[in-house]
């Protein structure tokens, strides 16, 4: 009985390794791609003519 609750709490410790690892590889690489992107954009908005505030006389 002791045998088949370890044999059983290892099964279930590798298929929860195996799902976070799975989670991860496609989380990571979305959330580096979206950060690159997020950057970029600041770059952008910056830069961009008219970006600024405008104060206009009344």
């Amino acid at each position: 009985m002791i045998l088949a609750g370890l044999v059983g709490i290892y099964i279930v410790y590798k298929l929860l390794l195996g799902l976070i690892s799975t989670v991860l590889s496609l989380v990571l690489p979305l959330a580096i791609v979206l950060g690159v992107g997020y950057v970029i954009y600041l770059a952008i908005d910056r830069k961009a003519i008219g970006g600024g505030r405008r104060r206009f006389l009344p």
